[in-house]
């Protein structure tokens, strides 16, 4: 099992962009592109840790359309 302390991407953290978006602006369906994304960017954390995966990972995320204000 893996575990990911908060004190171990404190410094990540603060160097992040944020972007406030409203659940209501998004839809709220939780399928297949939610579980391919989530899974691809729990691979990709994991190679930040163990960087001998980061060749192994062949799926790429799109890069999702911006909600228009």
């Amino acid at each position: 099992m893996f575990a990911i302390k908060d004190s171990d991407i404190e410094r990540f953290k603060a160097g992040t962009v944020g972007a406030d978006w409203p659940l209501s602006s998004i839809v709220l369906e939780l399928g297949e592109d939610t579980a391919r994304r989530l899974g691809i960017t729990a691979l990709n954390v994991f190679a930040i840790y163990h960087p001998m995966l980061k060749p192994m990972i062949t799926a790429k995320l799109d890069i999702p359309a911006l909600p228009e204000d």
